[in-house]
């Protein structure tokens, strides 16, 4: 039996930022000098101890808790 895969959480997902939100604090900033339209990612929370799935095989490459600064925590 296929799973569908909608979002990277075993839980039920909060989302606390969405795909291009927010495009007037992001267009500041800049790829290969093209200012971003909007936020580039989704942001969702979940309680520690929370299962974060792939859709294939793969690896973590990166588990950084910033705090209160910069990106916050985020895989």
């Amino acid at each position: 039996m296929a799973i569908r895969l909608t979002f990277p959480l075993r839980r039920a997902p909060f989302v606390t930022q969405e795909f291009a939100a927010n495009p007037q604090n992001y267009s500041q900033y800049k790829i290969d000098g093209v200012p971003l339209k909007g936020h580039e990612g989704i942001d969702l929370r979940a309680e520690d101890g929370t299962e974060v799935v792939a859709c294939d095989n793969g690896f973590c490459q990166e588990v950084v808790d910033q705090g209160t600064k910069g990106y916050g925590q985020y895989i």
